[in-house]
């Protein structure tokens, strides 16, 4: 019953990381992480994000738009290493990219911005992020 209820983490839930996208496929993913193809080798590219841009404890993050995963995606501190592509990346191309753990990428971020196509509504402020002050 609701009075039983202490604590609620809200946060996740809305924003569907790529792990509660496995809980509830109906729902769509409202957080992503841009990210940058720095090299691009036929099916296999390398992008400008790793572990210390996007939490890799649930897994590599998944490309967004994109209803199968290739295989071969793998997180290093810095890159994100893709391979399996069925369809060819280009140097400078932007991705955007699900993170496998909404808290923990949140986390390494000061600012949460929030848009719409192209167009930056708002910026947030992430209260507490890493508590790097």
């Amino acid at each position: 019953a609701a009075e039983d209820l202490t604590e609620l983490q809200a946060g996740s839930y809305a924003l569907m990381d790529a792990r509660y996208r496995r809980v509830r496929p109906e729902l769509e993913n409202a957080l992503f992480v841009l990210a940058t193809v720095l090299h691009a080798d036929g099916p296999r590219a390398v992008l400008d994000v790793g572990v210390k841009g996007c939490g890799g404890e649930f897994g590599p993050p998944e490309l967004a738009g994109l209803a199968l995963q290739p295989e071969g995606r793998r997180l290093s501190e810095e890159h994100f290493l893709v391979g399996g592509l069925s369809a060819g990346l280009r140097e400078g191309q932007k991705l955007r990219l699900v993170p496998g753990h909404g808290c923990t990428t949140c986390n390494l971020y000061d600012r949460l911005h929030l848009v719409d196509g192209e167009e930056v509504l708002e910026v947030w402020p992430i209260e507490a992020s890493g508590w790097r002050r």
